[in-house]
């Protein structure tokens, strides 16, 4: 009966250790893979920004709010005709 008892509860090396190490290994393959997917995804935007002049026109917009020469913004606020 104690050596059942050590191969479950055994520090390092019970079948609960193994378990713990199993699911931990498994947190950490899908975080992994997500990892991966937003390392492809960083990787298209890179190179939409160094070689589509188009898209970087885009980002360089609405991101930051640039303007091409003889452009100008109007903001418009429907509550200041109140004020």
């Amino acid at each position: 009966m104690s050596g059942g008892f050590f191969l479950l509860f055994a520090p390092r090396c019970s079948l609960y250790s193994y378990y713990k190490i199993e699911k931990k290994s498994n947190r950490l393959v899908e975080e992994n893979k997500r990892l991966l997917q937003e390392k492809a995804a960083l990787e298209k935007e890179i190179d939409l920004l160094m070689h589509d002049k188009t898209y970087l026109e885009k980002v360089a917009r609405e991101k930051y709010g640039m303007l091409k020469k003889n452009e100008e913004v109007y903001y418009l606020d429907p509550q200041a005709k109140n004020k």
